[in-house]
């Protein structure tokens, strides 16, 4: 399994600053992210390229930017340390009662 690493050496500020990335695949989305905050963002994830990550702008910090990013793709944001974040699959949810399982929208096809 290759691994995807989305770092950026400057230090995080915890602050609020001004976000701007544009509608593009979440692992470009996650490294102009990471370049835009110096925030650290590691993933083994194959299927982030496959999903199509939002239009970001706003001034926010580093994971509420990340929140919002990974809102409804599947995939979820767990603290490494202050600096930064690996990104993990999201949980599927089963939901009870008719049987029904909920998946992500981006349901990897590989």
């Amino acid at each position: 399994m290759a691994a995807l690493w989305l770092v950026s050496a400057s230090a995080v500020s915890a602050a609020p600053g001004t976000i701007g990335i544009a509608a593009a695949p979440l692992d470009r989305a996650l490294t102009a992210l990471a370049a835009q905050t110096g925030t650290d963002i590691v993933s083994t994830e194959p299927g982030l390229r496959a999903v199509a990550g939002r239009r970001l702008r706003g001034r926010m910090t580093p994971a509420e930017a990340l929140r919002r990013l990974l809102k409804d793709t599947g995939y979820r944001a767990i603290p490494i340390d202050s600096r930064g974040f690996r990104i993990v699959r999201a949980p599927v949810r089963v939901v009870r009662g008719g049987g029904d399982i909920a998946v992500p929208r981006h349901a990897d096809r590989s």
